[in-house]
Formats: structure tokens, C-alpha cells, sequence
């Protein structure tokens, strides 16, 4: 979803995704900001339902294009051809779907469990850490690690359930070097 919010130019929630249920008639409903009665904290969101295809919900400019006499619903089939044509036209023929156009969304290393100091982190997908999808803008002024550089990193400070790793919690090993430059080029990019 990071690079949805980055090719898109979406500035995702710095709560993390919420993964509200919801089903096909209520999505238009739910996908909007809690200002209005939906669950996101903002428009120009970038989020995850747990209901099953894949949407893109866009707020209308006035009532006529609104349509809301035919909303639409999607394909019964249930072939998910949203998601095979992009497949197809990047492996076939080299066209991407999407390339960002800013730094809007990060995904941040956040623990799975108490950690203390003179612990390992193990990377996304492992034991101690989950990948957190925050805003870019925050991620960087709250000098927060990414998930990505989260493997085989030593903790030097205790950090609790829940909580994000902040860059001050780690000792970063010299190998990463060249990874941490281009984080920082990265960070130079924060668009939001």
C-alpha cells in the first residue's frame, strides 16, 4: 500500500491500516474521512477493507457525475481482471502500472512483542516485527526505522508491544551503508 500512496500521491493514516469489514454495498460509506461518518482520518487516504476485490473509491465533483441511480458493483465472476492486466502488461510487455510521484507513504518497523536492549530485530514476516504503512512526512520527523532495514539489528534500548522502532533505538551495522544513503536521499523526498 506504500507504493499505491506513492504512485498516487495518497497520504496514508499514521495510525497504520485499519482493515475495517465491510461489504460491497458500504464500502462508499466506510472509505470516506470520520468528519463525515466514514473511518479514514483524511481524504486523499490510501487504506485496506477487509471485503473481498479490490476498489478505488473517488469522492464526486457534483451530483451528475455522482450516478448514484447506478452504483456500480463488481465483476461476479470473480476473475479479478483488475489485477491480472497490470500483471500481464508488466511482465509482458514492460509497461508498469504505476511509478511514484512523490514520498507519501513508508511502512515502519514495529514490534510484535516487548523487545529489550541487546535484542535482534528479525525483519517483516519473522517474530519481532511487523511493517506499519504511516506517512511519509511523519515517519521522518519522528525518525522512525523502516521495515526493509529492520533485519539483524540490534536493539540498544528497550521498546514495548506495539510501539515503532525509532533509528535512536538500533546500532546500525556498517554493511548497511549504502542502503542508509539512499534512505537518506529517500527522506529528501518527503512530498506531504
Amino acid at each position: 500500500m506504500a507504493a499505491v500512496a506513492n504512485a498516487a500521491g495518497l497520504v496514508p493514516s499514521d495510525n497504520g491500516l485499519i482493515f475495517t469489514p465491510g461489504n460491497v454495498e458500504e464500502i462508499a460509506t466506510i472509505t470516506r474521512p470520520s468528519s463525515i461518518g466514514g473511518v479514514l482520518d483524511h481524504d486523499g487516504n490510501v487504506d485496506v477493507m477487509s471485503s473481498e476485490g479490490v476498489y478505488v473509491v473517488a469522492k464526486a465533483t457534483n451530483e451528475y457525475v455522482a450516478i448514484v441511480e447506478y452504483p456500480w458493483h463488481p465483476d461476479p465472476t470473480g476473475q479479478s481482471r483488475e489485477l491480472n492486466i497490470p500483471i500481464a502488461n508488466a511482465a509482458l510487455r514492460g509497461i508498469a502500472t504505476g511509478s511514484p510521484v512523490g514520498f507519501y507513504g513508508d511502512v515502519v518497523a514495529t514490534l510484535k512483542k516487548d523487545l529489550t536492549a541487546g535484542e535482534h530485530l528479525d525483519g517483516e514476516g519473522r517474530y519481532t516485527v511487523w511493517g506499519k504503512l504511516v506517512s511519509a512526512r511523519s515517519n521522518v520527523d519522528r525518525h522512525l526505522l523502516p521495515v526493509a532495514l529492520a533485519h539483524h539489528v540490534l536493539l540498544k534500548n528497550d521498546v514495548k508491544k506495539g510501539d515503532s522502532v525509532s533509528w535512536d533505538d538500533v546500532v546500525i551495522d556498517e554493511s548497511l551503508a549504502q542502503a542508509l544513503e539512499l534512505r537518506r536521499e529517500t527522506e529528501t523526498l518527503v512530498t506531504n
